[in-house]
């Protein structure tokens, strides 16, 4: 029987290709794009909100003069202590992103802070 002639030895199989870097997006792929802003908000919703404001805390200035201090002539230090409580909220609400309300606190704040002064004739003592 004749000899058989050895077989071909393969070369060096190539080496894998590297895995993909999941960092790296691959030609094609686009990240995907951000949300659109929420719309802006109408005029009469930032009126509205500006005008809750100011009426909210008109309101709370009254109760709290008429009920801590009744008839007594030291309203001025009303709007004083009104400090405890609009200040607070302003900042609650410029947080939240609720400019148009927080405004109105700070209107409704002076205009309430100016009227006690005006009930106790200037007189901050």
């Amino acid at each position: 029987m004749p000899e058989e002639p050895p077989l071909p030895v393969p070369a060096d199989p190539a080496p894998p290709p590297p895995a993909p870097d999941p960092a790296v997006p691959a030609p094609g792929d686009f990240p995907p794009l951000p949300p659109p802003p929420p719309p802006p908000l109408s005029t009469a919703r930032r009126v509205g909100g500006f005008l809750g404001g100011c009426i909210i805390t008109c309101a709370l200035g009254f109760v709290l003069a008429i009920t801590v201090y009744g008839n007594t002539r030291q309203t001025a230090s009303c709007g004083l202590v009104q400090l405890l409580y609009v200040v607070p909220a302003v900042f609650f609400l410029f947080r939240k992103g609720w400019r148009a309300w927080a405004l109105g606190f700070l209107f409704g704040g002076a205009v309430v802070f100016l009227l006690a002064s005006m009930c106790n004739n200037f007189n901050l003592h």
